[in-house]
């Protein structure tokens, strides 16, 4: 979660069962979501013996900060924890969700409405309702402006996700400047209340499926979640009402890169404009992907986001990223399942009795497909982005020596292994096939991803580093 200038509100907190022990403390949320509270004192009664280490945490804390009022910390675990012999002595500890706005004591929020803002969102979706018309001879300029339409697609299970806006009109009187914004965010709505670890299971998803089509790491903000049954008293007399509570939510949300993306228009893999008849269905596609292979996209995705400080960590994860979205997208083996069990058996019967056991072992996984082999049948359909049939082949075989290197380290495959500049250059390649694949995945024909293929300023780039 991107915070863009650090969260400090002080205040008192408390734990439920003992809510009359208020603590002074300090609440932090830095830039990633990590929640750091310090508090005078800690929330046991008295020191003892060193704790057990599920005794170190506090399931929950509740507080009233300044300017936000009531709040509420979950899941939270002394980072330090001292005690007063007769001074003054501070605790640390790190909460795994922050709720502004609210006193919850639910192990997990219910909930049925959850927004959020993410990086590089309105680049993507490039619409506006600004409209602005200049009359230089007239010396006269007219600027209007209509909220674009909420965007909604329905996901299935209840849920509807959507795009939808929110602007800032000028102040009505007189002044020398008039402004205008208006902002893209996501809603996801259930028709039920839902925990809220289902809708930011959705988020996450469509925060990669944006990673996807800007070619860049884009990271959640600005996250608030409401309930029809979490309301607040609203006017006066005849005109009061309820409405839902707005509440304010931080936690360490994936993905998230340290570095803002640097958008460019001529890098993005597609724009919604682009596909905006297909929308809905691509969306629908790429979630279901994930419960296809959700670990070879989790892959793909650290590789993305600067989760491997080297460069032979990114390498790895892209390599076990296409291998496992090989064996998770198709059922090829070597030869026919019961041709191959007669052969094991076969082998097994003349083999010496003392070295059955581990020639069973050996052969387990003896009709799987080669890494080389299935990188050639993930590769086949986007033979004009590698090269010719020499090039392919080389390009794989130095993918396989580098993962095979990699992992055993034997002297052997030293020479053989990619390096440096050429090792770069061999992620920057895998990682454009992975995303051909993606692309075609989530409804692209095949004319359509070779057209962005040459078109993609990034996806030449990368293609053509050597």
């Amino acid at each position: 979660m991107r915070i863009s200038e650090k969260i400090v509100r002080a205040g008192y907190f408390w734990t439920p069962e003992a809510p009359e022990k208020k603590l002074p403390g300090t609440l932090t949320i830095s830039d990633g979501g990590e929640i750091e509270l310090e508090v005078i004192g800690n929330f046991d009664a008295s020191p003892g013996l060193p704790e057990p280490a599920d005794e170190m945490d506090v399931k929950k804390i509740i507080g009233e900060i300044e300017k936000a009022g009531f709040v509420t910390i979950d899941d939270c675990l002394y980072r330090q924890k001292n005690f007063a012999f007769g001074g003054i002595a501070k605790s640390t500890l790190t909460g795994h969700r922050a709720l502004f706005g609210v006193h919850l004591l639910e192990p997990e929020p219910n909930i049925d409405t959850y927004r959020c803002s993410l990086e590089g969102l309105d680049e993507w979706v490039s619409i506006s309702g600004i409209k602005a018309r200049t009359d230089f001879e007239a010396k006269t300029a007219t600027i209007t402006f209509e909220p674009p339409p909420k965007i909604s697609h329905e996901l299935g299970d209840g849920f509807t996700f959507s795009i939808a806006f929110v602007w800032t009109a000028p102040f009505a009187g007189g002044a020398s400047e008039a402004k205008i914004t208006q902002r893209a965010y996501v809603e996801i709505k259930s028709k039920k209340l839902r925990p809220l670890r289902d809708f930011i299971y959705i988020s996450y998803r469509f925060a990669n499926f944006l990673a996807l089509a800007l070619d860049e790491s884009t990271s959640l903000k600005d996250v608030t979640i409401s309930s029809n049954k979490i309301v607040r008293d609203w006017g006066d007399g005849d005109e009061k009402t309820t409405r839902p509570v707005q509440i304010e939510t931080y936690y360490q949300s994936l993905p998230f890169s340290e570095s803002e993306p640097r958008l460019k228009r001529h890098n993005m893999l597609f724009t919604f404009p682009q596909v905006r008849d297909r929308f809905g269905s691509m969306l629908s596609s790429w979630m279901s992907l994930y419960e296809v292979f959700g670990p070879s996209l989790s892959l793909y995705f650290s590789s993305k986001t600067g989760g491997h400080k080297y460069l032979e960590g990114k390498f790895l994860a892209l390599a076990q990223a296409l291998e496992t979205y090989h064996r998770r997208t198709t059922d090829d083996v070597l030869m026919d399942e019961k041709k191959f069990k007669k052969l094991v058996k076969s082998l097994v019967e003349s083999c010496p009795e003392e070295q059955k056991d581990w020639l069973k072992g050996r052969l387990s996984f003896g009709n799987e497909l080669s890494l080389a082999k299935r990188l050639k049948k993930v590769f086949d359909p986007y033979k004009a982005q590698l090269g010719n049939s020499t090039k392919r082949n080389k390009f794989i075989r130095k993918v396989v020596d580098t993962r095979n290197y990699l992992t055993h380290y034997s002297k052997e495959l030293e020479s053989k292994s990619a390096r440096g500049r050429e090792l770069w250059d061999t992620c920057l390649k895998m990682e454009v096939i992975f995303q051909l694949c993606l692309l075609r995945d989530i409804g692209l024909t095949a004319a359509e991803v070779s057209d962005i293929a040459a078109q993609s300023y990034s996806i030449k780039q990368k293609l053509n580093a050597e």
